[in-house]
């Protein structure tokens, strides 16, 4: 009896429950066999830890979520501000800052080696026409695709893949091919329109062979519905043609299961958005009834009992009535109004704990997804986050958005006659550090620049060119040319020796009582003669 009661717990074989009773499905039967394939387990008899029957931990199995259907993931994105900022937000901050191009000028392997130290009257000539037209052909790029909407469509497509799990750009060209051929560039004269689908309305019909060299078992041909107005205009485009985008990626199998595409970026998040949604509507019924009235009458009883209903419903109609029309609460002898507040607290405590989940889940900080100043964390590790998080959009930005936008400049190209290969562009960093600490980081690169000078590590002018040679000050990099060095140290020793020659014949003219020998100046000539008789005896 003893032993039955201590709560002993201790390594025995798991019961197994009837192996057909719960079984209607596939996945039944696969959650039974994985059952089964446990031989034991811990248990408490006593307290039902470990057992199936009462411990709530052994019978918690994760079940997978409904996929949300276009017709939700439409009504989240435009009714719920939180979803849709889960969507905007990171598209935003990839589009937000145009990208800065740069026109290689010529091959790497035809550029002149250039001497960083040679002489700035060089810059200061005026620039090869050569150099200009090349320069003046990169606005004209940029003027071309800012004509075309570019980053505005890039915007759009991000987000239609971000909130559906795909997109596709289809460019109609000015070209005798049909849509549904590979586009040939030597026959493109120019392009017509763009239109922006989601997967929504794309089917993929035809797919590259798997022992395709460049694009095994990629979309060869889609089937796109196009919306108008009052009809919907079906055409087949080939892949080549169009500027493909893909949502949050999933496993093979999911992939299959969408027609090749990936899922919506509210899939895995849409819990999270309804446990905060719901918790701030729950604070809002908590506010909106935080007072409650209490309204005391002698004979209550009495009346339930006789069925006076029609009664206390008109007392308590009176008594609102009053305090409201006349804010005068009228009470019997016997009677007695009050007012009870509901008690909140903790209930910022709460709140704070849900937007931390729902920021975690979008992978937003809470600074960035509130537009709050520091958030609850304090305003160094709100900066903190902030930049992991523009680190993050950085990485997306190369990943997803830099192929996208490379297809587009090829395309323009293609109906432009400019080679892309000689047009590159690059990012510019969303995260801008203040005033104050560009100057702090300047401060401390010229202290060490000066310790370089000084130990005789660097030149001077090796430091000028390599910090003020460009447009914007560069603290990253040092420019050193060792033939240089050795060109100035061979002219240096070259002086040197020639200023002897001459200290020598000096000295001998004034060791000979020559009038016209010149003085050394204010130089000590003991001094001077001890060097210059080391110098002719080691001659």
């Amino acid at each position: 009896r003893q032993k039955k009661k201590q709560a002993v717990t201790q390594l025995k074989p798991v019961q197994q429950a009837n192996p057909k009773a719960d079984i209607r499905t596939r996945a039944d039967a696969i959650d039974y066999l994985v059952r089964l394939s446990r031989s034991d387990a811990w248990q408490n008899e006593t307290s039902g830890f470990g057992t199936e029957t009462s411990d709530p931990i052994a019978n918690t199995f994760f079940a997978s979520i409904t996929t949300l259907s276009d017709g939700q993931l439409e009504a989240l994105y435009r009714d719920d501000w939180v979803a849709r900022k889960i969507v905007d937000a990171p598209a935003e901050d990839m589009t937000r800052l145009p990208v800065e191009f740069v026109y290689d000028e010529e091959p790497e392997e035809e550029k002149p080696k250039k001497d960083p130290l040679k002489d700035k009257s060089d810059d200061m000539k005026v620039k090869e026409p050569e150099v200009v037209e090349k320069a003046k052909a990169v606005e004209d790029i940029e003027e071309r695709l800012n004509d075309l909407d570019w980053m505005p469509l890039m915007y759009e497509q991000t987000c239609l893949s971000r909130l559906y799990g795909g997109s596709l750009m289809v460019f109609f060209f000015d070209d005798p091919d049909e849509l549904s051929d590979p586009l040939n560039e030597h026959m493109v004269k120019g392009i017509k329109r763009i239109e922006i689908v989601n997967k929504s309305h794309i089917y993929p019909e035809s797919w590259y062979p798997a022992d395709d060299e460049e694009k095994p078992r990629q979309v060869e041909h889609y089937r796109v519905e196009l919306l108008g107005q009052r009809e919907v205009e079906v055409v087949h485009v080939h892949e080549s043609r169009c500027i493909r985008m893909d949502g949050r990626m999933v496993p093979v199998r999911q992939k299959m299961q969408n027609y090749g595409w990936n899922d919506s970026f509210l899939q895995n998040v849409h819990t999270a958005v309804r446990q905060h949604q719901v918790s701030s509507s729950s604070a809002a019924s908590t506010m909106e009834n935080f007072i409650t009235k209490l309204l005391k009458v002698e004979n209550l009883v009495e009346l339930v009992t006789e069925n006076e209903d029609d009664t206390i419903i008109q007392r308590i109609q009176l008594a609102a009535a009053n305090m409201t029309v006349h804010k005068i609460a009228l009470c019997g002898a016997n009677e007695e109004l009050s007012f009870q507040g509901t008690p909140v607290s903790g209930l910022a405590d709460l709140w704070d704990r849900f937007s931390e989940i729902i920021a975690a889940a979008a992978d937003i900080p809470r600074s960035r997804f509130f537009s709050s100043q520091s958030g609850a964390l304090g305003g160094n590790a709100a900066e903190s986050d902030l930049r992991n998080y523009y680190d993050r959009i950085s990485l997306q930005q190369e990943r997803r958005l830099r192929p996208a936008m490379e297809r587009f400049i090829l395309f323009v190209s293609y109906a432009d006659g400019f080679d892309p290969e000689t047009l590159e562009f690059k990012f510019k960093p969303l995260w801008m550090p203040s005033d104050k600490e560009r100057l702090e980081v300047r401060y401390m690169q010229a202290q060490t620049d000066q310790i370089y000078i000084q130990e005789g590590v660097v030149l001077p002018e090796e430091v000028t060119n390599s910090r003020f040679s460009k447009k914007e000050i560069d603290l990253d990099s040092m420019m050193i040319d060792a033939d240089h060095r050795e060109e100035q140290q061979a002219i240096e020793d070259e002086a040197a020796e020639k200023q002897a020659e001459e200290d020598k014949l000096r000295f001998e003219a004034m060791a000979n009582g020559d009038p016209n020998a010149q003085p050394f100046g204010n130089e000590d000539p003991k001094e001077k003669k001890d060097s210059l008789f080391e110098l002719v005896f080691d001659e």
